[in-house]
Formats: C-alpha cells, sequence, structure tokens
C-alpha cells in the first residue's frame, strides 16, 4: 500500500538516441512483471513472473528465468550507478 505498483524505467537506445518507458511491477525478491504501454496508454506485458538473478560464473551477467525462456543480459554499472 506504500509504494506504486508499477515503476518507470527509462530504456535510452545509444545507437540513436530513442527512449522508452518501461513499467516493472515488483511481486517478490527477485521477481517481477514488466509492461510497455502503446500510444494509447494500453499496457502490454513484456515479462510476467520473470526470476532474475546474478550470474555466478561471470559478473557482469544478470539471468532472467520466466517460465518459457532464459535470458542471459551483460550489464556494466560506473561509479555514479548508472548501468549501461
Amino acid at each position: 500500500m506504500n509504494h506504486k505498483s508499477l515503476r518507470p524505467v527509462e530504456l535510452v537506445n545509444e545507437e540513436d538516441g530513442t527512449e522508452e518507458t518501461i513499467y516493472v511491477q515488483y511481486i517478490k525478491e527477485n521477481k517481477f512483471n514488466a509492461f510497455s504501454t502503446d500510444e494509447n496508454g494500453h499496457l502490454s506485458s513484456i515479462l510476467l513472473e520473470a526470476e532474475v538473478e546474478m550470474n555466478p560464473d561471470i559478473p557482469d551477467d544478470i539471468i532472467i528465468r520466466t517460465k518459457s525462456e532464459t535470458f542471459k543480459v551483460d550489464f556494466y554499472m560506473d561509479k555514479e550507478d548508472n548501468v549501461t
């Protein structure tokens, strides 16, 4: 009750500078839903009940699992805590 159910996350495409906002819904620790909006503001699901964990073998990898897929996401966190 004391927090927003959907939290915006702004994504920037470094190649062309375009920005897109997705919305993340916290379910429980390391588990979330993600949604995008269309031009009319309607939500569409991107990931449902996704689980996230750090790759134990490679420190700059995140593993995201859904019931049907597994993704490996490379990332870099700079000194100012910006994630690329």
